[in-house]
């Protein structure tokens, strides 16, 4: 979270200085492109929390199962934002 904090103003502060033609395009794009992904990796990381938390009864293995599904959902996700030149 801490890190989605940081970033996030990192990317205002590119935002401002694009917006008085301080930063280039690929600048701001860039950081956008980070806070999405560091936002996916905080919902994976409260989902696997969540799941930690209301499945006290599942084995090691179910957890591992549920975990790895939460893992594929993310790499599903960041492969869809990939756009080969």
């Amino acid at each position: 979270k801490q890190a989605l904090d940081d970033v996030t103003k990192q990317y205002n502060q590119v935002q401002n200085d694009y917006d008085t033609g301080q930063a280039t395009k690929d600048q701001k794009d860039q950081l956008e492109s980070q806070v999405q992904q560091l936002q996916r990796s905080l919902q994976t990381l409260q989902q696997k929390l969540q799941t930690l938390q209301s499945t006290n009864s599942l084995s090691a293995i179910e957890y591992q199962l549920k975990a790895n599904e939460i893992d594929l959902e993310d790499i599903n996700v960041n492969l869809s934002n990939y756009e080969v030149k």
